[in-house]
């Protein structure tokens, strides 16, 4: 971060600085989460985020917020920080930048299901971060629920598949059971599409039967399945993103 912006009196987890931390926005976001109000707290995390220019304070915005685990603020931060770098590609970024844009939430419950069913765990976090950046109670305006967005029917058809007792709806708000069901959604879509990883991530948003109708025009080209996808939803949180290597 040294080379674009002045952190050479600084040490990488340094506490907030108080240009951050007496601004009002700062001071009501940090209060309506002192007092539970986790979804009031992220909007005016990001109320601020938005407002902020200064690539040192979007880097302490990241850092107090997802040390305050609000990971969805942090990681927007992160990325408003990354589009500000000099870099080309986020793999010449700092280290640490790299760990805010690209983090490694949930770990307990993404390696033991990745584990699990023998899946790339960055693979699975990759679905997470583009699906819901880590905010285990984002709702889409679709009804998609949780970290890996599980629509609704597709948790009951789910849970039926895997014998899960006692489901509830309710229940894919929570992490622990969002994670087991988004793995074992995206596993069988891999085995439908014979390890194809477009096509599964395809199936994952727009359908399995949509994308095996896409994987079959594409006849296993990835670029021509990418190109003859009808559907572009380009989430807020990505635009403007450095790529990854």
């Amino acid at each position: 971060l040294g080379t674009w912006a002045d952190l050479s009196a600084h040490q990488p987890e340094r506490t907030t600085s108080s240009e951050l931390s007496s601004g009002l926005r700062f001071r009501r976001a940090a209060e309506m989460h002192a007092l539970g109000l986790r979804d009031l707290a992220q909007n005016e995390f990001d109320a601020l985020r938005r407002d902020l220019k200064d690539p040192l304070l979007l880097y302490e915005l990241a850092l107090f917020t997802r040390n305050l685990e609000l990971y969805a603020p942090s990681l927007r931060a992160a990325i408003a920080l990354t589009v500000r770098a000099p870099e080309e590609t986020s793999a010449d970024m700092p280290r640490l930048v790299q760990r805010l844009a690209y983090p490694a939430h949930y770990p307990d419950l993404v390696l033991a299901e990745s584990a699990s069913r023998d899946l790339d765990p960055l693979l699975l976090y990759a679905l997470i971060w583009q699906e819901s950046v880590f905010d285990a109670q984002v709702a889409s305006w679709a009804g998609a629920v949780g970290l890996t967005q599980i629509m609704p029917s597709t948790g009951q058809w789910i849970a039926e598949m895997t014998a899960w007792p006692q489901y509830d709806e309710a229940l894919l708000r929570r992490a622990y059971l969002n994670v087991k069901f988004g793995a074992w959604f995206l596993d069988r879509l891999l085995d439908q599409a014979d390890g194809d990883v477009f096509t599964a991530l395809a199936g994952y948003n727009g359908g399995p039967g949509l994308a095996r109708g896409w994987q079959e025009r594409s006849g296993g080209d990835p670029d021509l399945l990418v190109e003859i996808i009808p559907k572009t939803e380009t989430p807020s949180c990505s635009q403007g993103m450095k790529r990854p290597a």
